[in-house]
């Protein structure tokens, strides 16, 4: 019980004897005419005193004050609702063979596969994996990504041969993604995988092109002199744009191009077109070549590039193994600036504080001086979002045991996390 009458830190410590109860504050406001009561409690969690504390971020149930005395009415109610940082991800437990269902489209031509099917022809049906507690999973097994780039100081010539399950293919250095594919995909084991690349992305400032749905060839604005056969082209938007290789051009008007393969964009009239690098100075090519799940964890490719040519050629081979490469980024959540320290734990370590708009060398510093499993890394600052809100590539070279995820603790940050 609570005397009707009492001070702050009396209501406090009585408050406080509560087990779902943590860290508050009690202020109290008397009227001066009435004599009644009345205290405002502020849940601090962050005050990080009592363990109860865990239970009180967010928004709370409000306390319950109940009448003893028949002479007293007491009310509570909340004033504000409070907030958390933490989010909760929920995820399904591992794949369980007794649980995963299948099923099929009743009424849906040629995938009706568990009932029917139509005469020489294939029906279909549907397996979802699910958990032992019958939960969806919809992540199905990670694919192996690995990263081919040709690199030069001028125009590249030449040849560069990949191998891999001891079979060595041979393709052209401006070979486009689909050519690498058919020639990795010819490889005895290798089974299905796609090449796509983030290369052509220089905008041909004051040229456009009209494109159709469809079709494979293209309407440019004018004479294009700045492509030649072979070149590619990614027509549309400059991170998303589908990506071609040029397989001829006329040298009339309306100066049609024709395309790898057919475009299967929106139509439009003028269509934004990029090219890699400039006319004849194309410095090499990248290949993001994404293997069959079902081949799980893969070797390095072996890369050989004596045959290009050019300055300073160079071929080189980036394998994403697991945790190796991680990506850390603030993001602000008003359109106040962010402000604050946070820090980052790894295994059973953690960094030092580091405020919000740390440097890379000083992320690198901290991680190399306060985590002593890892012993080299690169921390490269990738971009400044605006607000205090900024992203790091955090790329672990030397480490014990297997590469783990760090985990960012952003609770003393303000306008973001």
């Amino acid at each position: 019980p609570i005397p009707w009458d009492a001070d702050e830190n009396e209501v406090l410590q009585k408050l406080e004897m509560l087990s779902t109860v943590g860290d508050i504050i009690v202020s109290q406001e008397i009227d001066a005419t009435t004599n009644a009561r009345s205290w405002q409690v502020t849940f601090n969690p962050y005050e990080g005193k009592s363990s109860s504390s865990l239970f009180n971020f967010g928004n709370l149930s409000p306390l319950e004050a109940i009448d003893i005395d028949e002479s007293i009415s007491v009310l509570a109610e909340s004033v504000e609702d409070g907030s958390s940082p933490f989010r909760v991800l929920v995820s399904p437990a591992v794949p369980s063979s007794g649980k995963t269902t299948a099923h099929d489209h009743p009424g849906v031509r040629h995938f009706e596969g568990l009932s029917t099917g139509v005469y020489k022809s294939d029906s279909h049906f549907f397996i979802q994996s699910r958990d032992e507690f019958s939960n969806e999973i919809h992540d199905g097994p990670l694919q192996e990504v690995q990263i081919i780039e040709t690199k030069s100081s001028s125009q590249i010539g030449g040849y560069f041969e990949v191998s891999m399950f001891e079979t060595t293919i041979r393709v052209y250095a401006s070979a486009f993604t689909s050519e690498l594919e058919k020639s990795l995909q010819s490889i005895p084991g290798v089974g299905s995988l796609t090449v796509a690349s983030n290369s052509a992305k220089d905008l041909v400032v004051g040229k456009t092109a009209a494109v159709t749905k469809g079709l494979d060839t293209i309407i440019p604005s004018g004479e294009l002199p700045e492509f030649i056969a072979g070149d590619w082209i990614r027509i549309g938007d400059q991170v998303e744009g589908s990506l071609f290789s040029i397989t001829d051009m006329a040298d009339v008007a309306p100066f049609t191009v024709t395309l790898s393969s057919p475009y299967l964009g929106e139509s439009s009239v003028s269509s934004n077109i990029y090219q890699h690098g400039s006319s004849q100075n194309r410095k090499g090519y990248q290949y993001i070549v994404s293997f069959d799940a079902a081949l799980g964890d893969l070797p390095k490719l072996v890369v050989d590039g004596t045959l290009l040519e050019g300055g300073d050629v160079n071929i080189e081979v980036t394998s994403c193994n697991w945790n190796v490469h991680q990506s850390l980024r603030t993001h602000a959540s008003s359109s106040s600036p962010i402000d604050g320290y946070f820090y980052l734990t790894y295994g059973n370590k953690q960094t030092r504080m580091l405020s919000v708009g740390t440097s890379a060398d000083e992320l690198k510093n901290a991680i190399l001086k306060d985590i002593t499993s890892i012993h080299s890394l690169s921390v490269t600052h990738e971009q400044d979002h605006g607000l205090g809100a900024n992203s790091w590539a955090i790329h672990l070279k030397s480490f014990d045991d297997n590469a783990q995820l760090f985990f960012a603790e952003g609770h003393l940050l303000s306008g973001g996390t």
